[in-house]
């Protein structure tokens, strides 16, 4: 059996936001299912409920969402709290996938891990994103 560590020897940054993430933007206030995705807050809560002193991690996630969340011609100024895109895992873990936000003029912004970048052609069903694709590494 191999060595899990324990949770608060987890880096929830590096586990979950660490990597290369693309940008994207369309027009459209993806309204419908909205409430099917976790607000931000959920996140947040779940790096508290790690135990221990999750200061260095809170503030890596802060500093994440907030450079996510200006790339790509986004302003960070939310008609929405952000919305994590993840699913739930058989080892009962998460698998963080992206994350999507509205900002003003009906304008979605979705930032997937790159290896999910194929989910923006889902995302899009065949409309065209606004501007181009942003790749951050974070």
């Amino acid at each position: 059996m191999f060595y899990k560590a324990r949770p608060q020897d987890l880096y929830f940054y590096d586990e979950y936001c660490k990597g290369k993430w693309i940008v994207f933007d369309f027009q459209c206030p993806i309204d419908f299912g909205w409430d099917f995705l976790a607000p931000i807050e959920g996140i947040v809560q779940r790096i508290r409920e790690l135990g221990g002193d999750r200061t260095i991690d809170l503030i890596r996630f802060g500093a994440f969402l907030e450079r996510i969340t200006t790339s790509g011609g986004a302003s960070g100024d939310f008609t929405e709290t952000p919305r994590a895109i993840a699913l739930p895992t058989a080892k009962n873990e998460i698998e963080f996938i992206g994350l999507v936000w509205k900002e003003d003029g009906g304008i979605t912004y979705v930032a997937l891990k790159e290896k999910y970048a194929a989910l923006a052609e889902t995302m899009l069903q065949g409309e065209a994103p606004l501007g181009k694709f942003t790749e951050i590494t974070a």
